[in-house]
């Protein structure tokens, strides 16, 4: 049987729109005290704040931590009162915000899934995070059917690039399973990854921003015919029927 391996984190679920939707909704409840001159100055003031500081490959699911600091060095910019009392509630805030919408996976996964498995392969999700935090959350978006297995860093006891989770894997498949095809986000957890093993690749960037092509520069070796780049899972799925499965 082949066998299609997918990321979950950024790959499954659209953390960046997430974030963007939870940092508005805390901006939201902050204005709202504020005249409206203070609020534009203090939307704007954040706007740049955000896109001079933020790093575009920082791991979504733990902005709220940067977000404190992000909310503090507006108010200081601005030179409005703040307490500390108030930054922490505006990261609780964006904190329960956030989990909240989580367990929303991106429009056309659902369908790439249905196809393998209707096409006769099998998905197979590995993930850096804990297996109770992802079989919940697999479970809460409807996912958790689509996947034959979900193999996560601690019941593993390691964790992607280690090449040790692809011996656990061929512990756990059977010999008939082949790897066709192993969709990721990340340049080093997934795709370098895979291609230890010769595995064809698809890099997953909903953004559609590649980094100057990094993806294929010398510094990863990355042959160009292993290495395939897709930003939306409705132009991926036709791929993945003409392509890839059988």
């Amino acid at each position: 049987m082949w066998v299609v391996i997918w990321d979950v984190d950024n790959t499954l679920y659209d953390y960046q729109t997430i974030d963007q939707l939870s940092t508005q909704h805390v901006l939201d409840t902050i204005v709202s005290k504020f005249d409206p001159v203070s609020s534009t100055c203090f939307k704007s003031t954040f706007d740049q704040i955000i896109s001079k500081i933020r790093n575009p490959d920082s791991q979504l699911h733990h902005l709220h931590h940067q977000k404190h600091f992000y909310w503090k060095l507006t108010f200081q910019t601005c030179r409005f009162p703040f307490t500390l009392s108030e930054l922490s509630t505006y990261s609780q805030l964006y904190e329960q915000t956030f989990l909240k919408l989580l367990d929303q996976p991106f429009d056309g996964v659902k369908e790439c899934l249905q196809l393998i498995l209707d096409r006769g392969g099998k998905n197979i999700a590995i993930s850096n995070n804990s297996y109770r935090y992802q079989i919940e959350r697999l479970q809460k978006s409807g996912l958790h059917s689509y996947f034959t297995n979900v193999f996560c860093q601690d019941e593993m006891g390691f964790s992607k690039p280690d090449s040790r989770v692809w011996t656990y894997l061929e512990s756990i498949l059977r010999p008939e399973d082949q790897i066709v095809v192993y969709i990721g986000d990340s340049l080093k957890e997934d795709i370098s990854f895979a291609l230890e093993k010769n595995i064809p690749t698809i890099f997953w960037k909903h953004t559609g921003q590649f980094h100057n092509d990094d993806v294929f520069s010398s510094n990863y070796q990355f042959k160009h015919s292993k290495v395939y780049r897709f930003t939306c899972y409705q132009d991926l799925l036709p791929q993945l029927q003409n392509h890839w499965i059988q």
